[in-house]
């Protein structure tokens, strides 16, 4: 079974760049708070913790793709019942990730999971598959933000062929 991991070097920060030109970082923080903005806020915080995390954060586009890719997730309870209104919308299936028994999970997929859990890294965790494709993947969040940890299968397809099915699947 191959095996992707989606760990960067911790000198590498998967922050998005724009992170840094908030030069009024405190004062945003600041009207968020006296606005009441707890979406802003959750996800503030995401891209202040994002730069300690070494792993690809996903870009809204790149989650677009998995979810039209991989319709059936696997969610922490405290997120199932969070997601389950948006996602019976979207028509994902959805489930506990402590039930996930669509194949074996690898080892170095399972040993990086338990690294990250021990570095505090995310704040919960997802595994999204489309159960008739073997190429599951393992997803970190941190507020709103998502980090593709890992991804296995017996063969996995390059993500450009993914996108390229997902855009032909579009136009239909």
């Amino acid at each position: 079974m191959q095996v992707e991991i989606y760990q960067r070097e911790m000198v590498e920060s998967a922050a998005p760049d724009f992170l840094d030109a908030f030069e009024e970082w405190e004062h945003r923080a600041s009207l968020v708070k006296e606005l009441g903005l707890s979406g802003q806020q959750r996800y503030m915080d995401g891209l202040g913790k994002a730069k300690d995390i070494p792993f690809k954060l996903l870009s809204p586009d790149e989650c677009m793709v998995w979810r039209s890719y991989l319709g059936k997730r696997y969610l922490e309870d405290r997120e199932l019942s969070e997601e389950r209104n948006l996602n019976r919308i979207l028509g994902l299936e959805m489930h506990r990730l402590t039930e996930y028994a669509h194949d074996l999970i690898p080892l170095t997929a399972l040993k990086t999971w338990a690294d990250c859990k021990e570095m505090g890294y995310f704040d919960s965790y997802q595994i999204w598959t489309a159960e008739r494709r073997s190429d599951p993947i393992l997803l970190g969040q941190v507020g709103p933000l998502l980090f593709l940890i890992a991804r296995w299968g017996e063969s996995l397809k390059p993500v450009e062929e993914i996108e390229r099915e997902v855009q032909e699947q579009r136009r239909r």
